[in-house]
């Protein structure tokens, strides 16, 4: 009898398979997004990719804005759709409404989450001055994550394996072209993530999630900055141990001190806000020695190093180079790069 069942849903999902789907995602700081709600707010429909509580909101790297689910009740069913990349290994969540602890508490946080994944074509000719629209067909697979009730960031290994979703990819293109005579203008991995569990709120049924983003990027929680209008980044000459910066407001301010090392400043972002140092040990003895690189951001006077691995789900192995690219700023490593914020 069990097999019996297992070979029926087999088919059942297949059938379901070979449905295709419209999806309509707008692209926000390289990511497409979409969601099935949206709490009400301020916009007009024209400028749905900037109202209030947009899916957009949850990739635009700013941890006090969110995606507000728009239902009654506490947003049960209800998802927000990601564009994912191709190496995807682990996805970083922060759930709830960042913008201050009232309304964090105040809000419906997600206690569990149901994770699945689309391919989604997007045709020529397909798209409107805000907005893509995408055929898509969903992935077999889906798993469940839990989060705990805290305001800060929670990573998770991708469980999808990269490998099958590519395998499942190729094979919805190759439908693609059997059944439809448009050229393919771009194509993209979605991940949606279902809420099914909430963390009630103390006020609102508001269920929200502020910032999700992957392992190719990572956005720093600057709600706990502290320095802003930063000038300048140095060593200091007369005790190398010390990094100091200058800001708008004052000068020779200490935002580093490792008293059994000996700093390098190597490289900074045009922006003053991430630099890479090179920490060698004060007291070398015989031998080689052995030396570190740390990616310093200066808004939070804090070594990154520790905080991105986890995020991007390996190690910042050395050397470390800052790249502008498109007005972004690149971390490259000895295994990848990393989009920082």
């Amino acid at each position: 009898m069990r097999k019996l069942t297992i070979i029926i849903l087999f088919f059942v999902q297949l059938a379901t398979a070979q449905q295709w789907e419209e999806m309509v995602f707008i692209e926000r700081d390289g990511y497409f997004v979409r969601s099935t709600s949206e709490l009400a707010g301020n916009a007009q429909p024209q400028e749905y990719a900037h109202s209030k509580y947009s899916p957009t909101n949850a990739v635009d790297g700013n941890y006090q804005t969110a995606w507000v689910d728009g239902v009654s009740g506490y947003g049960i069913g209800e998802s927000i759709f990601v564009s994912i990349p191709n190496n995807c290994s682990v996805i970083n969540i922060l759930g709830g409404y960042g913008k201050s602890e009232a309304l964090f508490n105040l809000n419906s946080r997600p206690k569990a989450i149901r994770l699945k994944c689309h391919v989604g074509i997007n045709p020529t000719g397909y798209v409107s001055e805000i907005a893509s629209i995408f055929k898509t067909q969903k992935y077999g697979k889906e798993y469940v994550l839990h989060l705990d009730d805290v305001d800060s960031l929670q990573s998770f290994a991708f469980p999808f394996q990269h490998g099958k979703l590519s395998s499942f990819g190729d094979s919805v293109k190759e439908k693609y072209f059997e059944q439809f005579t448009e050229p393919i203008f771009q194509m993209h991995h979605f991940v949606e993530i279902e809420i099914i569990d909430v963390y009630k709120g103390s006020k609102y049924s508001d269920t929200c999630i502020s910032e999700i983003f992957f392992n190719n990027s990572y956005v720093p929680d600057y709600r706990k900055q502290n320095f802003t209008g930063v000038l300048d980044i140095y060593v200091d000459e007369q005790n190398e141990s010390r990094l100091l910066i200058d800001t708008q407001y004052d000068k020779g301010i200490e935002v580093l001190n490792s008293p059994e090392a000996i700093l390098q400043l190597l490289e900074t972002s045009v922006d003053k806000r991430w630099a890479i140092l090179i920490s060698a040990p004060a007291f070398a003895g015989e031998g080689r020695v052995a030396t570190e690189y740390l990616l310093f951001n200066t808004h939070l006077g804090k070594v990154m190093n520790a905080d991105i691995e986890r995020a991007i789900g390996a190690p910042l192995f050395g050397p470390l180079f800052i790249v502008e690219r498109y007005g972004n700023i690149v971390v490259e490593h000895s295994r990848g790069e990393v989009l920082v914020r």
